[in-house]
């Protein structure tokens, strides 16, 4: 395996967490802290999640076409 297809089933690992911290959220739990509202933490947790699946799945597809 060479190091781009290492790294590419790296990010695939990355993204399955990710995917599982998500379908955590959405099944209605929350990150609790003491001292910020749970809700738009969870919010931000989420929205920032998607971002970093979205850019690990457009890596994934550049790396996985080279030439």
């Amino acid at each position: 395996m060479d190091s781009i297809d290492q790294l590419i089933a790296d990010w695939i690992q990355v993204r399955a967490t990710l995917k599982r911290q998500l379908k955590h959220f959405a099944e209605g739990n929350t990150i609790a802290l003491t001292d910020q509202v749970s809700g738009r933490l969870t919010e931000d947790a989420t929205e920032r999640l998607h971002r970093c699946v979205t850019e690990i799945e457009v890596l994934i597809a550049h790396y996985s076409t080279r030439g």
